[in-house]
């Protein structure tokens, strides 16, 4: 296996690894997730066992995904300004132009009181040959400002189009819930749901807070840029410029790829209380991409199903506040019954509020 083969895989690693420390986990330790749904959504997944995953372009949050976007390019480009405190071009071209001769004491000098090549000098980085240490710190600097560059190119093209999701929640009694999203919460079984769908999707918890957001991100980059550096400093100087232009876009379209996982987990802050779990994947085939009209726009959408047409996993169903829950209780007991699920149980919201 070649170098940047050997490092994709590390950073690969890296990042499963990195990612099990996030709030945002691939997969949920809740029990039971409520999804909010209309009488005649809950009538289409009764009847289809199916659940609809729309195209997140056209959720209530107007800044889906875009949020996550600007989130990683303020973040990028934040770093890439500290990155960018001197002319490091300029500095590589004077210690490139004359091996044999003695440094520059000015341009030493304002080398060896960066705290980054400071640091390098303390672990020893810079015992041997002052020069050839100092030419590799200095390319680490322009290897970080190019993959920053390249990260920045990318997102400002970048196309969230494909991505599609079903949200769920852990409270399946909350009012503002109720208002916002229909008369009925359907608890399902999380993990039979995630183990049985017949399509591969991810899942995640969504992160509030742009604070929060922005240190998911800034760890990200920085973590994938220092590895990178790390496993190849030794062999900076003898890189040429083809191989490291390789591995750097390789490394880029990594980043790239776990950027877009991430998206799909930011949202505003305003929106915190739902505690929203996310179930998505990505996809452009259009064989299995359906359209629904509402509030006048063709909306995106697939299906969920089970393997084997099997019915969802669903535990329990509220009804949300009412004042007839005597005849709303019966039609949804008649409508589970009649589609083969006897077994789930009816609850009724707590919260004294008619609806």
């Amino acid at each position: 296996m070649n170098q940047d083969a050997t490092l994709i895989t590390k950073l690969h690693d890296l990042y499963q690894m990195w990612r099990e420390d996030l709030p945002m986990s691939n997969g949920f330790d809740d029990d039971i997730l409520y999804h909010y749904t209309t009488p005649s959504g809950l009538k289409g997944m009764l009847e289809n066992h199916e659940l609809w995953s729309s195209n997140l372009a056209y959720v209530n949050d107007a800044k889906e995904l875009k949020l996550g976007i600007s989130i990683f390019t303020i973040v990028a480009k934040n770093l890439r300004y500290e990155y960018k405190t001197e002319n490091w071009e300029e500095i590589l071209k004077e210690l490139e132009a004359d091996s044999g001769s003695e440094l520059n004491d000015e341009l030493l000098l304002q080398l060896l009181t960066s705290e980054h090549v400071r640091k390098s000098f303390l672990m020893g980085l810079l015992a041997k040959n002052i020069r050839n240490s100092v030419k590799k710190e200095v390319k680490c600097k322009l290897i970080a400002i190019n993959i920053l560059e390249e990260i920045l190119k990318r997102l400002s093209s970048k196309n969230t189009s494909s991505q599609y999701g079903c949200c769920f929640t852990e409270n399946g009694d909350q009012l503002s819930q109720w208002r916002a999203y229909g008369a009925y919460s359907v608890g399902f079984r999380t993990q039979d749901l995630l183990s049985g769908l017949e399509l591969d999707v991810q899942a995640c918890k969504v992160i509030y807070g742009q604070k929060q957001q922005e240190e998911i991100a800034s760890s990200l980059i920085v973590d994938y840029i220092d590895y990178l550096i790390k496993n190849l400093i030794d062999d900076l100087n003898c890189i040429r410029e083809p191989e490291m232009n390789s591995i750097i876009a390789k490394i880029v379209t990594l980043v790239e790829e776990r950027i877009d996982t991430l998206v799909v987990s930011f949202k505003h802050e305003g929106f915190s209380e739902e505690k929203e779990r996310r179930i998505y994947l990505s996809t452009n085939k259009l064989e299995i991409i359906n359209v629904r009209e509402k509030n006048n726009l063709f909306i995106p959408f697939l299906k969920l199903k089970m393997k084997d047409n099997a019915h969802l996993p669903i535990k329990e169903v509220y009804i949300s506040p009412t004042a007839d829950f005597e005849r709303s209780d019966q039609g949804l007991r008649f409508i589970l019954d009649k589609n083969g699920y006897n077994h789930v149980e009816i609850k009724r919201s707590s919260i004294p509020y008619r609806i």
